[in-house]
């Protein structure tokens, strides 16, 4: 071998090596972010929120600021880029703390008149020229007591041969010794506030009842038996509309053929955004069939959910084809995103494309616009940001700019396989733009897991769905839960089907008492329900309800891949002969939804307040007391647009009952 070829071989051999040592150092970044984004998910902040100024400096390439240097404040860009807004979402408005007087302004008062001891020895040598009030909150502990039910037989008068007449008794069932006081407690307790049952076994037993948790459990089955009748009256309303939301959550639960090992079983929640009501369902596996059970057979509209692989199996089955369509969750491909920002300015840029996103249905929020208005906004407003969005992706995966395997990369495929479904939100205003109603009514669900770990058996599970299904309504009604179920074991055993519809939270919130009414209210009610206003506009009158767009994106993405981006997105002029994926081609005007069913008017003020409270005096205690009256924003800039102001023909006001939300059962 000459020096020539042995030089050409030694070469070779070095290119080689660099070549792998390339490919290994590439591989261990991407295995080092991944533990990086393992040991974030498990110890760091569980909130996606971005700030702003971080996110700038970081598109820009500029330097972290030393420690001495003030930080900025946190805020976020408004759509019209106006100070005023950039204030409001810098500074947001703060709750007002509730006076001592407004706290007990609903609690009844027991007045305590303490006399010195000279006074009581001699009253008649002493005058009252005064006294002095102190003010303090007492708590009576809970406790037990019988409860006897005389039920008087009679017999006529004039006819004493005939049988005599007594008032039947209604009982879920015979020799039950519950009453549905303390029936709805236990559920409450068990479901509502997640106490495992062994501990409201000891809090009765420290009340004087030794109640064992084996009782309990034949309670919470009886009474779930018994609410089976609401529980399919609920489902036929939530599928009503043709549009839900679903989602699932694992529980493990103990499986007798599986000796130290628990089964897992999914907790099934399905919410309707338009009429706000849901229910969970509960399964032991998460397959096609489960779905085929969930969803009736006779169903037709839309399904918006995350991208599981069985909702598209479900849809493909037989007798289902062509009925249903599924919906994305814009949540979902922007986590993915989230979790991979540490890689580079790709996924920053599209979190803040995303956040635009958002902002435009926060302010379609704010407006209160109905589902027309707000399809006519989203195709306006929303469309152009979607095909930047989507060029650019599809740009990234040409390049093979990141690893298949990487974060990036993986978020990138995802959103690519999930586009058709993520723009179906463009093309009907009833759609939400992502999963998370339903995903906030599975939280209960996770602070229960925490207590009791799991379920004591598959049938646990299928009780478990029931009553979380009436408490979630009941929150989302924006009714007592406890004086709820109280009220429903006392009607079911006279309920039949032609009035069990009269049974379910949402018909009963009008007739809860007022005593009954929780101060609790969602906190997305706004998001769940919209004004149903349909007003026929064309997409001309968007512009004129303030939704004018300045067809300006501005982008701070690398010059490398500035030519990926659409030209009518990039110019100052947005084309309007800009080519738009076919998911995002308009789509004729959908009918409107059904209207819901109109809340009660205490459900805009659930504060309680107290005309007359019960008053009750005793005189010289151990102790003294006395009487309660009742009585910087960043340069960086996505999108720009006028906000909403003009979009409501009123001032926003109290919304309707509202969903579950951010509020644990």
């Amino acid at each position: 071998m000459t020096d020539h070829e042995r030089d050409a071989l030694h070469q070779k051999e070095v290119a080689s090596l660099k070549e792998i040592i390339a490919q290994l150092t590439q591989h261990n970044r991407v295995l080092q972010l991944k533990v990086d984004a393992l040991v974030k998910r498990l110890f760091g902040k569980s909130s996606e929120k971005l700030d702003p100024a971080q996110l700038q400096m970081l598109l820009e390439g500029l330097e972290v600021p030393p420690a001495d240097c003030p930080k900025p404040a946190a805020s976020t860009v408004g759509l019209d880029g106006s100070e005023a807004e950039q204030k409001d979402h810098a500074q947001p408005a703060r709750k007002k703390k509730r006076s001592f007087a407004q706290l007990v302004a609903s609690l009844p008062v027991e007045q305590i008149i303490v006399d010195p001891a000279e006074v009581v020895a001699d009253p008649a040598a002493f005058v009252c020229i005064g006294s002095e009030t102190t003010r303090l909150l007492d708590h009576v502990p809970a406790q037990f007591r019988q409860q006897h039910i005389i039920r008087r037989k009679y017999v006529r008068i004039a006819q004493r041969h005939l049988p005599p007449v007594i008032a039947p008794l209604m009982r879920l069932q015979e020799r039950c010794i519950a009453s549905p006081r303390l029936l709805a407690n236990v559920a409450a307790s068990r479901f509502e506030m997640h106490l495992p049952y062994y501990r409201i076994e000891q809090l009765y037993a420290r009340q004087g009842l030794p109640v064992p948790r084996q009782t309990l459990c034949g309670w919470m089955g009886m009474a779930h038996q018994a609410s089976r009748l609401v529980i399919e009256q609920i489902k036929r309303e939530v599928f009503q509309g043709g549009y839900v939301q679903i989602d699932e959550t694992p529980v493990k639960y103990q499986d007798p053929e599986r000796e130290g090992i628990c089964g897992t079983g999914y907790l099934w929640s399905v919410h309707n955004p338009v009429s706000n009501i849901g229910f969970m369902a509960w399964h032991t596996g998460r397959g096609t069939a489960c779905l085929e059970q969930i969803v009736p057979e006779d169903y037709t509209g839309l399904i918006q959910c995350d991208g599981y692989k069985a909702y598209d199996s479900f849809i493909k089955q037989p007798g289902r084809a062509g009925n249903i369509t599924l919906a994305g969750c814009m949540a979902h491909a922007r986590r993915k995103f989230y979790e991979a920002q540490e890689e580079g300015e790709d996924a920053r840029w599209v979190l803040a494309q995303m956040q635009a996103l958002y902002r435009i249905e926060a302010r379609m929020r704010e407006a209160r616009a109905g589902p027309l208005e707000i399809r006519t906004a989203r195709q306006e407003h929303s469309t152009p940001i979607l095909v930047a969005i989507h060029h650019r992706l599809q740009s990234l995966q040409a390049s093979r700019v990141h690893l298949p395997r990487s974060l990036t990369g993986e978020a990138i495929a995802y959103a690519l396989g999930q586009w058709e479904k993520l723009c179906v939100f463009t093309r009907d205003g009833r759609v939400q733009i992502d999963n998370n109603l339903v995903e906030n009514s599975i939280r209960p669900s996770a602070i229960g897991k925490k207590n009791w770990l799991f379920m004591g058996d598959a049938k646990s599970g299928e009780r478990a769905a029931t009553f979380y299904t009436l408490i979630a309504n009941c929150y989302r009604a924006g009714i007592n839960a406890e004086a709820y179920l109280t009220d429903l074991f006392e009607r079911l055993p006279s309920a039949t089907t032609k009035t069990v519809h009269e049974l379910t939270p949402p018909r009963r919130s009008s007739q809860t008492p007022r005593r009954c009414r929780s101060s609790r209210r969602g906190k997305d009610r706004d998001r769940a329900q919209p004004r149903q206003r349909m007003t026929r506009r064309s997409k001309s009158s968007a512009g004129a309800m303030g939704l004018r767009l300045t067809d300006t994106l501005k982008t701070t993405a690398p010059k490398s891949h500035a030519a990926t981006l659409p030209k009518a997105v990039c110019s100052k002029k947005l084309n309007k002969s800009t080519t738009t994926p076919s998911c995002l081609t308009p789509c004729p005007k959908p009918q409107a939804p059904r209207q819901p069913p109109s809340s009660p008017k205490w459900a805009t003020n659930t504060t309680k307040t107290a005309s007359s409270p019960s008053c009750s005096t005793r005189t010289n205690p151990p102790y003294p007391t006395s009487t309660t009256n009742a009585a910087n924003s960043p340069k960086f800039r996505i999108l720009r647009s006028p906000p909403f102001a003009r979009c409501a023909a009123k001032p926003p006001t109290a919304t309707r009952a509202g969903l579950i939300a951010k509020s644990p059962l």
